[in-house]
């Protein structure tokens, strides 16, 4: 996720420095053909579309600890390290661009000790805290460390933001130092992921997980986002960095189980027989079918009832609406992709009127040549659909 934040920051502000310097002189410094020019002024729509969408991103901006508070303030420590005489750890997290976020999401805090095996820690310490508790995007806590079961060691604070569906929409860290008694001691809990079938432990060099190769079995694990709940996305997030062919293998095998435990090998098939489907469809030779957004909206919400592909509209960049009669307990959704280029197929997903996905009130400026004209809603079929 930081990942891509840092990409279309530097994105946005590359492109808008070759505007600068085209332009700073107030003459043109070179002409462009035609189909040049076209092909930038769609992709100026698109990457502002971007830009705009990754400002008003869902996202955790900062996270806080300390041992003392001044004024409603935490104060942050050069390093977090607490001694004996520290009891209590004040904490301080800050928000941005939730304003399309339900009253029900919720932040979700951890702490955990720091471990290159976290993922498969049980948290030591757990709270949820709903967006409700915020004041202006900013929640301030404390905790006493008598009542945490924490002995010395290095720890994380970890803060994940989730949508009423348990989704993780962005997650951040941060680390302290304890000091405790000497007496004091963590056993380590873990999550319990094999799998157990009446009683008995599943052999998993029995089962369908076997045949795969480290290799092959991440990018599996990889494509399995679009449909992760809760703890299993926190889980995929750090697998890239795994070579623990065990844990690979009983996640992956546990995935299925816990969606059909009666055969989730025909599970999986089922599941990959959409991602090779949207692979086809939606991918390029740099990015599989599910990380694209259309591929990553059929995977999520299957196929749509009827799709209006618009390749040529006048006066607009090419569109496609995709309609669904029900997602969910809502009805009538509408997702609209554009390609903001004249060439290529790559479509992005620009608005929508559901909830959970984005909705873009300067879709019309991004999509439309002349957003202000009055005749749009007779000219453009996308009107049929939003308004």
């Amino acid at each position: 996720m930081l990942l891509n934040r840092l990409f279309v920051f530097f994105e946005c502000n590359i492109f808008f420095s070759f505007l600068r310097l085209r332009s700073f002189s107030g003459r043109q410094l070179y002409a462009l053909p035609l189909t040049r020019i076209l092909l930038l002024t769609g992709l100026l729509y698109g990457w502002s579309a971007r830009c705009a969408a990754a400002a008003d991103k869902d996202s955790i901006v900062s996270v806080v600890i300390s041992n003392k508070m001044a004024g409603h303030e935490v104060v942050a420590m050069e390093y977090a390290f607490f001694d004996m005489d520290d009891n209590r750890i004040y904490y301080q997290l800050a928000l941005s661009g939730t304003s399309n976020l339900k009253s029900s999401s919720f932040l979700y805090l951890e702490i955990k000790k720091k471990t290159n095996i976290q993922y498969k820690l049980k948290p030591l310490y757990a709270k949820k805290i709903l967006l409700d508790s915020l004041h202006q995007l900013v929640y301030r806590d404390s905790f006493l460390l008598q009542d945490v079961r924490l002995a010395s060691g290095n720890f994380d604070l970890i803060i994940s933001l989730m949508n009423d569906s348990s989704k993780v929409l962005d997650a951040k860290k941060a680390g302290f130092q304890l000091l405790r008694n000497a007496n004091e001691k963590i056993i380590d809990e873990y999550y319990e992921l094999e799998a157990n079938v009446k009683g008995n432990i599943v052999d998993l060099e029995k089962t369908f997980v076997a045949k795969y190769d480290q290799e092959t079995l991440k990018r599996n694990i990889s494509s399995l986002r679009p449909i992760a709940e809760g703890i299993e996305t926190k889980v995929i997030s750090d697998m890239a960095s795994m070579n623990d062919m065990k844990f690979l293998r009983q996640f992956f095998f546990n995935f299925w189980f816990n969606r059909n435990a009666s055969d989730p090998e025909a599970e999986w098939k089922k599941y990959a027989e959409k991602l090779n489907y949207v692979a086809r469809q939606y991918g390029t030779a740099n990015r599989p079918g599910y990380e694209t957004d259309r591929g990553r909206i059929y995977i999520t919400y299957g196929e749509p009832q009827k799709i209006e592909r618009v390749p040529s509209e006048k006066d607009a960049l090419p569109y496609e609406i995709w309609f669904y009669k029900y997602v969910g307990n809502k009805s009538n959704i509408s997702f609209l992709f554009f390609q903001p280029g004249m060439v290529g197929s790559q479509m992005f997903l620009l608005h929508s009127n559901y909830d959970e996905e984005i909705r873009n009130p300067y879709w019309k400026e991004t999509l439309l040549l002349d957003p202000g004209n009055t005749d749009n809603k007779l000219t453009h079929r996308v009107y049929e659909y939003f308004k």
